[in-house]
């Protein structure tokens, strides 16, 4: 089986590209344009589904997937990452819609779609772990929580090994050894996800709120709190960290504003 997702937006990306390779265990070919995907289906002779954003960037994607399909006269069903009237009237027959940030049923539509039963869902190993990016340590020298790495055991078998305890403190310099080396992402257990992203939110606050706080290391700490509002609204919604994290990335930004003005 294969699967093309077409999304532009990385963290939309790695949700669903990482849950279906664990959870339905399908092969995803991942574009960040219909028209990359286009040009990628015209040699594939076999794609069992198409998962795309309605836009990308300036692009229609979904538009552009329904003109394909249906100038190639291709039977290839649709995941529409949107709405129900974001369906062009050309796909309303194997076509369904799944909200963008909605990663879990969309999933669901997936199996549904490839006739992976609730059988064999059941029988799959669910994850006790999700992924967070390496860069967010860079932010904090302690964690609230234990922290692993996963090493691939086989094409779906993954080991979780802890490297972090919960309270020990840690330097930048473990951290970017472990970039060096090419990681992407820690994972942390999946119970802990709205803790732990409090717990890093609230540590953005006291350091952006720093006074001593200037020039570059200012500027670097709101790109890195920008940078996790958005992607873990997106993920677990608004919760009081977040919306303060958010002010306080506005209160910098103006203040920002305001001493360049004098």
């Amino acid at each position: 089986m294969q699967i093309i997702l077409i999304e532009s937006n990385e963290v939309i990306k790695d949700l669903i590209s990482l849950n279906i390779k664990t959870y339905l265990g399908v092969d995803v070919i991942v574009r960040a344009s219909a028209s990359d995907a286009v040009e990628l289906m015209t040699i594939l002779p076999e794609i069992d589904l198409i998962i795309s954003a309605v836009k990308n960037g300036d692009e229609d994607s979904i538009q552009a997937i329904s003109d394909f399909i249906t100038e190639n006269d291709r039977d290839i069903p649709v995941i529409v990452l949107g709405e129900d009237n974001d369906i062009p009237q050309s796909l309303k027959e194997m076509a369904v819609a799944s909200e963008e940030s909605d990663w879990e049923n969309t999933i669901k539509l997936a199996a549904k779609t490839l006739g992976i039963t609730e059988d064999v869902l059941s029988k799959t190993k669910i994850p006790d772990f999700v992924p967070i990016s390496v860069n967010y340590f860079f932010n904090i020298s302690t964690s609230c929580c234990d922290v692993y790495i996963r090493i691939k055991k086989g094409p779906t078998d993954f080991q979780f090994v802890k490297r972090i305890h919960q309270g020990d403190i840690f330097s930048q310099e473990v951290i970017k050894k472990y970039c060096d080396q090419g990681l992407k992402n820690f994972y942390i257990p999946k119970e802990q996800q709205k803790n732990f992203t409090t717990f890093v939110s609230n540590k953005l606050v006291e350091l952006l709120n720093d006074p001593k706080l200037e020039g570059d290391a200012k500027l670097e700490a709101m790109g890195n709190s920008y940078d996790i509002v958005t992607k873990e609204i997106l993920k677990i919604g608004f919760n009081s960290a977040t919306v303060q994290l958010t002010e306080s990335i506005v209160s910098n930004i103006m203040e920002t504003f305001k001493n360049e003005e004098k």
